[in-house]
């Protein structure tokens, strides 16, 4: 009986060095800090466009601070003729597809052109994140293209 308490005992001791001992607890440790909710960030906590910032700690900063809702809205391209007033707005949609007949209803002009893009621009930038919507343009006339590079809403087409 001796013998079998003695091994229980030389166990315990052990057991106890190998997990380093029960310690109490430090009233004075810091917690860690609680990951924040996206959904209460805005703008200035998630980006910057500060430029000496390497891009990859900018988009990784950026896509922390996004919800799902909003990774999934950002990766969708919408035809325009689908998108109602304040889908971009609710559904955070990414890309809005002119083509097809998706020329500005009525006004297939220069004007009619940057009228609709900063329709679907304003409601992008009313999101919580304020991310600018990409277009996709498939139907202006030469002229259309000419006076949005001109105006600066087309960097290329």
């Amino acid at each position: 009986m001796k013998r079998v308490t003695y091994v229980l005992l030389l166990t315990i001791v052990l057991l106890s060095a190998c997990s380093g001992g029960i310690t109490a607890k430090d009233s004075t440790a810091t917690p860690p800090a609680a990951t924040p909710n996206p959904e209460t960030l805005g703008k200035a906590d998630c980006y910057t466009q500060d430029m000496s910032v390497p891009i990859n700690q900018r988009v990784e900063k950026l896509l922390s601070c996004m919800t799902l809702a909003e990774k999934i809205g950002q990766m969708t391209q919408v035809e325009k003729n689908s998108l109602k007033a304040g889908d971009i707005t609710k559904y955070f949609i990414g890309s809005v597809l002119s083509g097809g007949g998706g020329s500005p209803t009525g006004d297939n002009t220069p004007a009619g052109w940057a009228k609709m893009i900063n329709g679907f621009q304003d409601e992008a930038l009313a999101t919580r994140l304020g991310v600018a919507e990409s277009p996709q343009l498939h139907e202006l006339t030469e002229e259309t293209l000419n006076s949005l590079r001109k105006i600066g809403l087309l960097e290329s087409a």
